[in-house]
């Protein structure tokens, strides 16, 4: 019996301590920022302090309130990784489309206008804006998976509609926090030469620089910071949400919004967040956005303090005093456990209520920003069926 225990005792310490050089070294997962530099964010934020952020808000995650029973919940997750089963103990059957979408091929880049804006969606939180003759890419989660392994976890609903060699220069590279469907190695390590500057929140540079991203093209911002290129006004809005790629080392690096302006435009992307009253706040500031995308889908009741479900986002799309609103953070993963097309849906037929214009384009639509008001097709119908 005590060889027994002993033998049991060597493999748990081998786990344990293969998991941590895991979490240490593999590189997908990423370098957090040292302890000497988590100390100097707390002269630059005063939300840091015991050793991490914080939200201005309290923001929870309740596991009491989850829309499945957590013991589900996490045999799901394992049988995800491990491709036991697909989605069996989920409450719908609709959380991924049967065959996939139609999302418009991205052969080649358009050159972008120095007069005109463009808006691409490329799924999820991943945005191609053209503005002032530049390209302008947020959170490009473009691979196949969103995990730390490349190779599996939770799969892309199709290819990414712009092959990441279809992809020409970028000149900024927006990133709004470090969550894997946001921040994913594979496709930093893919474009980082074609990549002059990356704005990331604060502490995210870390897991760029241990990427082996120059230095010199990372600036990164705090809370209402601000950086102009050229013509363009990057800022840094308030989101409340969290931080995590190790579990080690929760809410080590900071999270945000982003704001851009450029010659009297304003393009809002909230990156992750729940409700808040930063959205009023950004309003008072800045004026009504112009157009404002915003998390819309990945929701659950237990997740309703760091992520929008369609009413948060139409009631935040109001305060901003949006005049067009894209639902984002939708139509590539299945991260959450209600219908795919869900988030397009109630957004849509609730609009009127808000009194918000959305609009929908497809994934990979090039979309003008002068004529936005004619990309409202409910595409969505067709692919669900």
């Amino acid at each position: 019996m005590l060889n027994v225990v002993i033998k049991l005792g060597i493999i748990l310490i081998t786990f344990v301590v293969l998991g941590y050089l895991f979490l240490k070294f593999y590189p997908g997962i990423g370098r957090v920022p040292s302890f000497r530099e988590r100390k100097l964010y707390a002269k630059y934020n005063d939300l840091y302090y015991d050793g991490k952020f914080h939200n201005i808000s309290k923001a929870s995650i309740d596991a009491s309130k989850n829309e499945y029973k957590a013991s589900k919940s996490l045999k799901w997750i394992i049988e995800k990784i491990l491709k036991i089963s697909e989605y069996d103990d989920r409450e719908t059957k609709n959380i991924r489309p049967k065959d996939g979408l139609n999302v418009l091929k991205i052969n080649k880049m358009d050159k972008p206008s120095k007069d005109k804006i463009t808006i691409t969606w490329l799924g999820h939180s991943s945005l191609l804006i053209q503005m002032d003759g530049k390209n302008i890419l947020t959170d490009p989660a473009l691979t196949e998976y969103a995990s730390p392994f490349g190779f599996t976890g939770f799969k892309r609903f199709n290819q990414s509609p712009i092959d990441l060699d279809g992809i020409d220069e970028i000149d900024v590279l927006l990133i709004s926090h470090d969550h894997y469907d946001h921040l994913d190695y594979k496709t930093i390590k893919k474009i980082d030469s074609k990549v002059k500057k990356y704005i990331v929140p604060l502490g995210v540079e870390s897991y760029l620089i241990g990427w082996k991203v120059n230095k010199s093209k990372i600036i990164t911002l705090n809370w209402w910071e601000n950086q102009k290129i050229d013509n363009v006004l990057f800022t840094a809005i308030p989101a409340k949400h969290y931080s995590m790629r190790n579990p080690m080392n929760r809410d080590a690096t900071l999270w945000c919004g982003f704001l851009m302006q450029c010659n009297g435009k304003k393009l809002y992307f909230t990156g992750d967040t729940g409700y808040s009253e930063t959205f009023s706040e950004v309003n008072n500031r800045f004026g009504a956005i112009d157009l404002f995308m915003a998390d819309t889908g990945q929701y659950n009741k237990a997740w309703s303090g760091v992520h929008m479900n369609p009413y948060d986002a139409l009631r935040a799309a109001k305060d901003v005093g949006a005049k067009y609103y894209m639902p984002v953070h939708w139509g590539a993963f299945a991260l959450s456990n209600h219908d795919w097309f869900e988030p397009a849906n109630i957004t849509t037929s609730k609009q009127a209520e808000y009194c918000v214009k959305v609009v929908t384009p497809r994934i990979g639509e090039v979309v003008d920003l002068d004529l936005i008001g004619r990309y409202t097709s409910k595409w969505w119908e067709d692919e669900k069926l």
